[in-house]
């Protein structure tokens, strides 16, 4: 019960900076730049380059492949999947962001007389623009593409499956294909020492978006094609990141204060 009520506690820590950061904007002078460099306010950063780690709940559409499996008294599959996710990013109110992740996943099912056991990991590079953007934080669009890999184990009699494919008492699957992503991003940043032009780092991330793969091989098990088996379909994602890294502005604090 504590896992799935994870996703939700996570929120509330990562909007606590949030609301601050929006108060402390409407404070700012009327007419000056905001992102002029060293302006803006003490503790954000005008770029930083960080590593972060994280995890998401997956919406996937695993009903074909469920009513497939059912036929050797495989139990369903839940459509909500659990990933762990490490990204190596770049961020800036300015720049906007670029990271390369990976991500890994996999859930297990009983059943009578074939149980399986659905897994997968992918690598991913993901970029965007800022729509809304201040030192302490930002809200991008963002893109990405790269290749996802997912496996899929049965044990047991697969002769009870139907597929002509498959025999034996066991077979291990492997479908592999272009994964897609489109979503929007919130950031926040905190930074310390909040006088200096380099910085510790620390970044709280929020995502929500779909994720697609819409180009697959066919399932295979060792180098023979299996057929019968639907494809594994994507549909949203949301995601939560915790990172740590280095900072940078391009005036110290102090000389802004001297404006």
């Amino acid at each position: 019960m504590w896992q799935r009520a994870l996703p939700i506690v996570l929120v509330m820590l990562m909007l606590t900076p949030v609301f601050p950061a929006l108060a402390a904007e409407q404070d700012d002078e009327p007419g000056i730049d905001r992102f002029a460099p060293g302006r803006g306010e003490k503790g954000g950063i005008d770029y930083g380059l960080y590593v972060s780690g994280g995890k998401a709940a997956r919406l996937m559409d695993l009903g074909p492949l469920n009513q497939k499996l059912a036929a050797a008294g495989v139990d369903p599959l839940a459509d909500f999947v659990d990933d762990w996710t490490i990204e190596l990013a770049f961020s800036g109110p300015r720049a906007g962001h670029f990271d390369l992740s990976t991500a890994w996943w996999d859930e297990s099912t009983g059943g009578s007389p074939v149980r399986a056991e659905l897994g997968g990991w992918e690598i991913l590079g993901r970029w965007g623009a800022p729509l809304a953007q201040n030192r302490v934080m930002q809200l991008y669009p963002i893109i990405g593409i790269g290749y996802a890999r997912r496996t899929l184990d049965l044990k047991g009699p697969l002769e009870t499956l139907g597929l002509s494919d498959l025999r034996g008492e066991g077979a291990g699957l492997e479908q592999s294909g272009m994964l897609l992503e489109a979503g929007l991003r919130v950031e926040s940043y905190g930074a310390w020492p909040k006088e200096t032009k380099t910085s510790f780092l620390s970044v709280q991330a929020i995502g929500l978006g779909w994720q697609g793969v819409p180009i697959a091989s066919e399932w295979l098990d060792g180098e023979d094609e299996i057929g019968g088996l639907p494809d594994l379909i994507h549909k949203l994602y949301l995601r939560f990141n915790l990172g740590f890294g280095l900072g940078g502005r391009e005036k110290s604090q102090t000389a802004d204060d001297d404006v």
